[in-house]
């Protein structure tokens, strides 16, 4: 069973001008397993100067240890569309499947239409078209030690065409 996804061009993000912050943005649920990642993977970011905008959306508070700077759990979600700013704003985004979910999330398609860099521990992701090792990191299964090297290459640009592919506009 296939169940394509998309990313939205929404006028309004693209006519209005920006200011790029840097730094790495994650928004999801919290799951134990995503908050381990997160803790995982910020010293390692912050090692290469890259500073964590990590956020984990819980329905209720709870009682836990963050380990990093810039790791927040919260009850507060925000909307879809000051998600795609925070997009715009970060360099690099971060993607944490969790284990019960099958396919990619919107960040995968987020990514690919702002030409932002990616770590996911989604290994799926191989097989899809827009896969790209200078732009994709594999947590768990790419070399931590090629981390920083992926960290300093350049976001290699992708043919206009198949970004197109996946924009919401190609799918109506």
């Amino acid at each position: 069973k296939y169940l394509g996804n998309f990313y939205f061009t929404l006028p309004r993000l693209f006519e209005t001008p920006f200011k790029q912050k840097g730094g790495a943005y994650f928004v999801g649920g919290f799951t134990r397993e995503r908050l381990d990642l997160l803790n995982a993977l910020q010293p390692e970011l912050a090692a290469a100067g890259i500073a964590a905008d990590f956020n984990l959306r819980s329905k209720k508070m709870r009682n836990i240890t963050i380990d990093g700077p810039g790791i927040r759990l919260t009850t507060i979600s925000s909307s879809y569309e000051q998600n795609l700013e925070k997009v715009r704003e970060a360099t690099l985004l971060i993607d944490i499947t969790a284990p019960c979910h099958e396919g990619l999330t919107l960040r995968f398609y987020e990514a690919l239409c702002f030409q932002k860099k990616l770590i996911t521990n989604n290994a799926a992701v191989r097989g899809y078209d827009f896969y790209h090792r200078d732009n994709i990191f594999i947590y768990g299964e790419d070399d931590l030690k090629a981390l920083p090297d992926f960290l300093a290459k350049p976001y290699r640009e992708l043919d206009p065409a198949l970004v197109q592919k996946y924009a919401f506009d190609n799918w109506v």
